[in-house]
């Protein structure tokens, strides 16, 4: 076989291995995503099962769910020595960064609006800042 058989094999595998990496961002409760006066905990979670990263309401914040179109959260890099951030990341309808913490095992605040007027965005849990790992986005209501 020759060098450039050898490469375009390699890369081949390459390809196949990364397209079936398995990375999961799921609820850490049931799959219910936004208010309604309840709040879900997000976390992402790596194909070895480890928690990379979490979202949650702020502490001490009665004004997220109340339908006056802010959220206040946190988020927390979970995971130490990945290289890797915890980011919020909000669709509404064009998708921006809101919140970001790169320091494991601290919270890190932050707040977003809604753009429309309707107290409805997507959300996601991303580990990079424009979520090009894939991530699923949650519909986040009467926030």
């Amino acid at each position: 076989m020759g060098t450039r058989a050898r490469l375009r094999s390699t890369a081949a595998a390459l390809l196949l291995l990364l397209a079936t990496a398995v990375v999961a961002i799921a609820p850490s409760t049931a799959a219910q995503a936004g208010c309604r006066g309840t709040r879900v905990q997000f976390t992402y979670t790596n194909a070895q099962n480890r928690v990379q990263a979490r979202e949650d309401t702020r502490t001490g914040t009665n004004a997220t769910c109340d339908g006056l179109s802010d959220n206040y959260g946190r988020l927390m890099d979970a995971l130490d020595g990945d290289g890797k951030c915890a980011n919020a990341v909000w669709r509404d309808p064009s998708q921006s960064l809101v919140g970001q913490d790169c320091s494991a095992g601290t919270w890190a605040n932050y707040t977003s609006f809604d753009q429309q007027g309707n107290s409805n965005a997507g959300f996601a849990l991303c580990l990079s800042w424009n979520c090009a790992e894939g991530p699923l986005f949650y519909s986040v209501w009467n926030f």
